[in-house]
């Protein structure tokens, strides 16, 4: 299950066509990602240079900077309070190679997802160990290493 809020093109997208990736990005990408959820254009990725090709499962963006993307279904939507609560099914993970052994687990070890929590007090960026960044602060760190204000 996922939330996105109602009236974003997120959900409008996943209610119409009942499908979506989750592309579950690490801190080497944040740069990008932080600049993604700034943008509300549909051609956001060709604007960033985002790599990216199609899955063919959902015909949905599947991210290259991302070492873990989920292939969903949906299988019911429950709209409540500005939120949509999608409930969907995984059709297929796609792991990059330097995160499974040689038997084809997953070596949880490796994994450094970056999480988005966000609520009318804060909104930050969290780790599975105990770092949090701000909102914004990925996006303030290269402009100081650019020169920008």
């Amino acid at each position: 299950m996922i939330g996105v809020v109602a009236r974003e093109n997120t959900a409008e997208q996943i209610k119409q066509y009942q499908k979506f990736t989750v592309n579950i990005s690490d801190e080497t990408s944040m740069l990008a990602m932080e600049q993604a959820g700034f943008i509300s254009h549909q051609e956001k990725l060709e604007r960033l240079g985002v790599h990216y090709e199609i899955s063919e499962r959902t015909q949905t963006p599947i991210l290259d900077a991302c070492p873990l993307v989920l292939d969903c279904r949906v299988d019911r939507i429950v709209e409540e309070d500005g939120i949509c609560h999608i409930f969907a099914k995984i059709l297929e993970r796609l792991v990059v190679p330097e995160l499974l052994d040689e038997k084809g687990h997953f070596k949880n070890q490796l994994f450094a997802p970056t999480y988005f929590m966000g609520d009318g007090y804060q909104r930050v960026y969290r780790y599975l160990d105990k770092r949090v960044d701000m909102k914004g602060s990925f996006i303030k760190k290269a402009r100081k290493k650019d020169g920008k204000n």
